[in-house]
């Protein structure tokens, strides 16, 4: 099984189009070693590394709109990653995504909607 995992990771590391996006970035500890997990000096991923902050069930059972989570994720980032902050959170990812699927900028919807499930 290692050997298949190691595999897996010197393949990831030679792709050209690779993403990482590491979700619950709220959940992590603000360490040293998870600051430089975030800024790719880890583990380099061609594209980058993107954290998010994922609405909790217990945020979507209150109603709390997508707009609303994605307000308090821009803050997080801005408090505690401030120098990684205009490339994390949601809205910085679906950019990179569509970028890289190389749709034109000007086709890239200037609202994104978020389904209240």
């Amino acid at each position: 099984s290692s050997g298949i995992n190691a595999e897996y990771g010197r393949s990831i590391l030679k792709a050209k189009r690779t993403l990482a996006v590491i979700t619950k970035v709220d959940l992590m500890e603000k360490t040293a070693e998870n600051r430089c997990v975030l800024e790719g000096k880890v583990i380099p991923i061609k594209l980058g590394i993107v954290g998010v902050i994922n609405r909790t069930q217990s945020q979507t059972d209150k109603g709390v709109s997508m707009e609303e989570c994605l307000k308090k994720e821009e803050e997080y980032f801005k408090r505690y990653y401030h120098y990684l902050s205009n490339s994390m959170g949601t809205p910085y990812l679906t950019q990179k995504v569509v970028h890289n699927l190389n749709l034109p900028y000007k086709e890239m919807p200037s609202r994104i909607s978020y389904p209240n499930y």
